[in-house]
């Protein structure tokens, strides 16, 4: 999505430059005609942007990864009993409240899960 953002506010930054302002810009009525500071300034802002679209994936693949890592831990959890007590209250949109025994054993469980993730990628 950010991508998209930027790339269309690229265009849209782009197509104003060279259409709205050529009156006022008496440059920008011959702009491709291939100088040095055109083709630094068009390199530049490739480069700009370029910087943009990676840091935006890597931050969509952090958030990605940990909503892999929260869907991977609720599909651990045991289905709950249709006749327990809790089940016929339960709000639907947060995890079931099963209790402090188990809380514990999926966080320990998360702990050790994380150190061999931690441990494979310094190996790795």
């Amino acid at each position: 999505m950010r991508r998209a953002v930027a790339l269309r506010l690229f265009w849209d930054l782009g197509r104003s430059a060279l259409f709205n302002f050529r009156s006022g810009l008496r440059g920008f009525q011959s702009f491709p005609s291939g100088s040095l500071v055109e083709i630094i300034a068009v390199s530049c802002g490739t480069i700009v942007l370029l910087i943009f679209i990676i840091q935006s994936k890597r931050a969509s693949d952090s958030h990605e990864l940990r909503l892999v890592s929260e869907f991977r831990e609720i599909v651990r959890e045991p289905v709950p009993d249709p006749n327990d007590p809790r089940f016929k209250n339960w709000n639907v949109r947060e995890r079931f409240p099963w209790g402090w025994q188990i809380v514990q054993q999926q966080l320990h469980e998360r702990v050790a899960r994380r150190e061999r993730e931690y441990d494979q990628s310094l190996k790795g």
